[in-house]
């Protein structure tokens, strides 16, 4: 006689478990509406962080990324002005005025609810030289900055809420979202 090829029946069964166990643990995360949702954010966020960079050096017009515990905005300087101080802010300290919202090429403002900080304020300034800067602290009349004396260093790193770091060089400006 010769040998039967084929499974048995408890072989079939141990297979069919240990699919339909899979099946349940690995099927939720690649359908998850979470998983498409940070994508999406994370994807927007990284394209109005290209974009503010590349506007401010095109343009010669300094702007802000300001990241708040609810979200992110982009602001540009109100009349583009980064050798004269603004008339709204104290002459020769406070030499930028990030104070206007910033919007897309179809009118739609540069902003979104996620990533955002974990705790407080981190804003992202983008000067017309190409440098960017990393301060704390809210401007205390309108959007007056004066900006930090050293830039950010190169690989420095801030850590945003959901799973999100950014690494930033702030000699380039480049900003890389991991």
């Amino acid at each position: 006689m010769s040998p039967k090829n084929g499974f048995t029946l408890v072989e079939l069964v141990i297979v069919i478990i240990l699919l339909g166990i899979v099946s349940t643990v690995v099927l939720p995360r690649f359908f998850s509406q979470d998983t498409f949702t940070n994508a999406y954010q994370r994807s927007e966020f990284d394209s109005a962080i290209s974009w503010v960079r590349n506007r401010t050096v095109t343009a010669q017009c300094s702007h802000e990324i300001q990241l708040t515990t609810t979200g992110w905005k982009a602001l540009r300087d109100i009349d583009c002005s980064t050798i004269d101080p603004e008339p709204a802010c104290n002459p020769g300290t406070e030499p930028l005025n990030l104070f206007t919202p910033v919007s897309d090429g179809a009118g739609n403002l540069l902003a979104g609810s996620a990533p955002s900080t974990l705790s407080g304020t981190q804003r992202l300034i983008f000067t017309a030289t190409g440098q960017l800067f990393v301060e704390i602290n809210l401007p205390t009349t309108a959007g007056c900055t004066a900006l930090p004396t050293v830039p950010v260093s190169n690989g420095t790193n801030l850590t945003l809420s959901p799973n999100t770091t950014l690494s930033m060089d702030g000699d380039t400006a480049y900003v890389a979202i991991q």
